[in-house]
């Protein structure tokens, strides 16, 4: 069976136009149930227009991971031995400062300030440094 429009009112058909219920028209066809009813939704929707495959929304576009960072990923799949996941964790994610006022006062939690390498991180990432937490 395909994706394409053909297929999907062939499951689809039966149901609306003979009146066979959904789950049988579906199993007539080996596709899940969940997938007919949300093709059945896109159908009452838009009509046969819904059954289309949508494309892309990045089409066309450039989908590139940056040259240097792909440099820093493969880097570290070489080091022998290889990086501990903490440390990797901690390249890109920033360290927490808790600030306890007293024995029993609150703790106020604080961002530490970010390691030349954690900045980089971000940069190649193309993320802003966070400044609060969440």
């Amino acid at each position: 069976m395909g994706t394409g429009l053909d297929a999907r009112m062939r499951v689809l058909g039966p149901h609306v136009f003979d009146g066979v219920p959904l789950t049988r028209a579906a199993a007539a066809e080996s596709v899940p149930l969940r997938t007919a009813q949300r093709w059945l939704a896109a159908y009452k929707a838009d009509g046969a227009a819904g059954l289309a495959r949508a494309s892309r929304s990045d089409r066309a576009k450039r989908r590139r991971i940056p040259v240097e960072l792909v440099t820093l990923i493969e880097g570290w799949a070489l080091r022998r031995p290889p990086p501990r996941v903490a440390e990797v964790h901690h390249l890109a994610t920033l360290t927490r400062n808790d600030i306890q006022y007293g024995s029993n006062g609150p703790v106020i939690p604080t961002l530490a300030e970010p390691t030349p390498v954690q900045r980089r991180v971000f940069d190649l990432l193309g993320t802003p440094v966070p400044t609060t937490l969440n």
